[in-house]
């Protein structure tokens, strides 16, 4: 759990792992260099729970170096993501430990988060489960709910932690899951708290370029260059797409799902790859025919705007 002067949220985060029913971990906390109470906050339950560690920055390193940090300290199989103002729900690492433990060929398994705010409780977001449908979507965005994912620590290790200043999280399972498999839980396990300091509203445009930057190499990984990346990026990340472009990106996703399968040793016949193919070919139409409701749109409110002027 990294944490910079996050001492108004910070003590409900902290009583939400406290409670988890699973209770054989460590709470690593990494602060980095808050200027706040936090220190003291963190110290008061260490010397309640012998679960908590608190470790220092010498500096502000930021979330990464807070991440790492945290990474080079913790002892356990598993490391569990939190952040210092959510609320993790009590079933959370009973769930995700019982994934990983009755399925050794998973090394990072997410879940679904509900958002919610002063103003009370948001919608729920759920992920996709499928490795194989997370594996390509993968290609353009993240689709984990960081703070409540879960890894093996041997991978992580394996590929050198967090490196990306941005999208930090994309750019670590980028690299995870071509290699390896992947799963979400359909259920909510945690609370994630939408507020104004929240890191990713004032980064945007810097995540935005990150996550594009690594989009590429995600690409070029599939096809060895970066040539009509542009089109398949509106299709899977803007879902938009152009009537020209639909075998096109047929065969894009052809290539890939064939790809997919052979990294992970998966049979072209299973059941999972048969729902995602379809999966796929659905928001192929759905992004083909967005394009033609957009231009009917554009064609109709030209010819209001022509009948509006003839009127007057």
């Amino acid at each position: 759990m990294p944490v910079y002067n996050g001492s108004r949220y910070l003590c409900e985060a902290i009583e939400s792992i406290l409670k988890q029913t699973y209770s054989d971990f460590e709470l690593i906390i990494v602060d980095d260099f808050s200027t706040d109470n936090t220190v003291d906050l963190i110290k008061e339950y260490q010397a309640k729970d012998k679960r908590v560690h608190l470790y220092k920055n010498a500096f502000t390193k930021g979330i990464v170096g807070s991440l790492n940090t945290g990474l080079a300290h913790a002892s356990g199989l598993y490391i569990a993501r939190a952040d210092a103002d959510d609320v993790n729900l009590p079933s959370r690492f009973m769930d995700q430990v019982n994934m990983l433990e009755q399925n050794p060929d998973i090394v990072l398994v997410g879940a679904g988060c509900r958002v919610f705010s002063e103003k009370g409780f948001g919608k729920s977001i759920y992920r996709p489960s499928s490795a194989v449908e997370l594996a390509w979507r993968l290609i353009s965005d993240t689709y984990f709910c960081h703070p409540v994912t879960m890894y093996r620590k041997e991978i992580a290790t394996a590929f050198h932690g967090y490196a990306q200043k941005e999208a930090e999280d994309f750019d670590l399972f980028s690299r995870i899951i071509k290699k390896h498999q992947t799963r979400n839980l359909h259920k909510v396990l945690l609370n994630y708290r939408e507020h104004s300091s929240n890191r990713s509203k004032e980064a945007a445009q810097a995540i935005a370029k990150s996550v594009h930057n690594i989009f590429l190499d995600n690409f070029e990984y599939y096809f060895g260059t970066t040539r009509n990346a542009d089109k398949f990026f509106a299709f899977q990340h803007d879902g938009i797409m152009h009537v020209s472009d639909f075998i096109l990106i047929t065969r894009m996703n052809l290539q890939i799902i064939r790809k997919i399968l052979l990294d992970y040793h998966i049979s072209f016949f299973s059941r999972e790859v048969f729902f995602c193919t379809n999966k796929i070919f659905f928001l192929q139409c759905r992004a083909l025919f967005s394009r033609w409701i957009s231009s009917l749109k554009m064609i109709l409110r030209s010819f209001y705007r022509y009948l509006l002027g003839k009127s007057l």
